[in-house]
């Protein structure tokens, strides 16, 4: 099974680590989709340049990192289950992955 924890870092918020202990036995990968000022930063995420599908000067940032989570098979095909991590929240602590099931 082929999980991808995804994340988006546009514009002020912070990319905090998640936590690099996957619940059970079962290895994930994380990707974050930011800006060019966290480009360079290290840490578990692997980073991607987010790019800019939005001209609204108010809620730009937000809409671009949308995408990233309402189509994340688009930009990292290839995984058995998508799980978002919103930035503001414990990273997937209490996933129960028996749960999951294939759609």
């Amino acid at each position: 099974m082929s999980i991808a924890i995804l994340t988006a870092s546009i514009g002020a918020n912070e990319l905090s680590e998640p936590t690099k202990d996957f619940p059970g036995h079962y290895s994930a990968d994380y990707y974050a989709f930011v800006d060019e000022s966290k480009m360079g930063q290290g840490g578990i995420w692997n980073r991607q340049l987010a790019f800019q599908f939005s001209s609204d000067p108010s809620f730009g940032n937000r809409r671009n990192a949308k995408i990233y989570k309402i189509l994340p098979h688009l930009f990292v095909p290839g995984y058995d289950y998508y799980i978002w991590d919103r930035l503001n929240s414990s990273s997937c602590h209490g996933i129960q992955i028996k749960s999951l099931t294939h759609i």
